[in-house]
């Protein structure tokens, strides 16, 4: 019967819900497309269904487009946002990128989806457009608390639709990897495992700088994603989390710092023996790197030789895994290598500045935000930074619409909170 409601009732019903949103979004309530947009973002087994229904396919294009319109025909006007300058070159520029790409590997020129690297060109700008949505979309700290708290929720619903589908058997097994929300969308184990990284972070920064009822929503978010974290049996997210912990406990509490060095020493009596073992898979018996390592190696050394060849402009936007069709993957593996092969010395700046700019807003929200909320935010902010950039070290955490349109929705909640804080 529910597997019935799923296939048949639930898409009509996530479909009516879209539309209706969109009416009011248009109608000058721009918070409501807004909120359901936080809702589906990372969880497109509920909204991938939709797709063969009347615009099913535009379902992120018309939330966020609906969320514009009623900004602007609010009575708000439509305010200009601090990394207006930044984020704006940061679409431009990868624009230009798909030119690059399309001239090198004789695509049609990208001003149809009739070329191959448009559609993740658009989505991968809408993305980051999600940043001026939320900062306009959300004018007072009651509406940021809303939104925040909304993530907050349906990262919860995450993890507890996860923990069932989770086997963590007595050793480690590539195929008991917890693949959470974004199988559908062609994403992977890393991928979920960096998405639990980054907001885990948060929800536990949250957790320790707010006060009232919403911090038992925090610890249990915080709580609950170390299991289901675990079993991603993802290195790098292991890794992002306890910088993002670490972290906190330099921001926050020191206490935490013991903890952290306590799990660093003691890691292989403390953390279960399948996480272990994948833990030492990074290297054989006899020394060698494992398969998965080594075939990283020479990603980044192929990377490396574009970037070498082409300094300035790379090989064009997305274009490594069209220049990687000889190998048997086609993913640098590493968001930073990645931005310097394909978009050069100005796309790796434009990434790192990003990056920079986030960590710094979160900490000057911390220190200066006029309200406990406020300061949390900055510090949740600040260690979900930390966590992103310590993940695109192991892949590209970045550029999916599922896993880094939160980041650029929180982006714009950190700075309309800024916005204020008295000078």
């Amino acid at each position: 019967m529910l597997a019935l409601f799923k296939e048949l009732i639930l898409p009509y019903l996530v479909w009516l819900l879209v539309m209706g949103c969109v009416v009011k979004g248009i109608s000058k309530q721009p918070t409501i497309p807004l909120m359901l947009l936080v809702v589906l973002l990372p969880l497109p087994v509920l909204w991938y269904p939709i797709q063969d229904l009347p615009l099913g396919r535009k379902t992120m294009d018309m939330l966020v487009f609906a969320s514009t319109i009623g900004i602007i025909r609010g009575n708000r006007p439509w305010e200009s946002a601090p990394k207006k300058g930044l984020l704006f070159t940061l679409i431009a520029f990868s624009y230009l990128s798909t030119w690059n790409t399309s001239f090198r590997f004789g695509f049609s020129a990208p001003i149809s989806l009739d070329n191959p690297v448009l559609a993740d060109w658009k989505n991968y700008s809408l993305m980051i457009f999600l940043y001026f949505v939320s900062y306009n979309g959300c004018r007072t700290e009651e509406e940021v608390k809303r939104l925040t708290n909304l993530m907050m929720f349906v990262v919860l619903f995450i993890i507890i639709q996860n923990y069932r589908s989770i086997l963590s058997g007595e050793t480690y097994s590539e195929s008991t990897r917890a693949a959470g929300p974004f199988q559908l969308a062609g994403l992977n184990s890393n991928h979920f495992g960096a998405f639990l990284a980054n907001y885990g972070v948060a929800a536990f920064a949250l957790f320790l700088s707010d006060v009232g009822v919403r911090r038992w929503l925090y610890l249990t978010v915080s709580i609950g994603i170390v299991y289901p974290l675990f079993y991603t049996y993802s290195r790098g997210s292991y890794l992002a989390a306890t910088a993002g912990v670490f972290i906190l406990g330099i921001m926050k509490s020191r206490i935490i710092i013991l903890f952290v060095i306590l799990l660093l020493i003691f890691w292989k009596d403390i953390l279960p023996t399948t996480v272990v073992d994948r833990i030492q898979m990074t290297e054989t018996a006899s020394g060698q790197l494992e398969d998965s390592a080594a075939q990283r190696l020479v990603l980044w050394q192929l990377a490396e030789d574009m970037f070498t060849n082409s300094p300035l402009f790379g090989i064009g936007f997305n274009g490594f895994f069209f220049a990687s069709a000889h190998l048997s993957l086609h993913n640098v593996h590493n968001f930073y290598l990645q931005s310097a092969a394909e978009q050069g010395v100005i796309g790796i700046l434009l990434f790192i500045s990003v990056l920079v700019r986030s960590l710094a807003s979160g900490f000057t929200l911390f220190r200066t935000g006029s309200s406990p909320y406020g300061k949390a935010l900055g510090l949740a902010f600040l260690a979900c930074s930390i966590s992103v950039s310590v993940t695109n070290v192991f892949g590209d955490r970045f550029s999916q619409l599922y896993l880094g349109g939160y980041f650029f929705i929180l982006m714009g909640a950190v700075d309309r909170m800024q916005s204020l804080s008295p000078p």
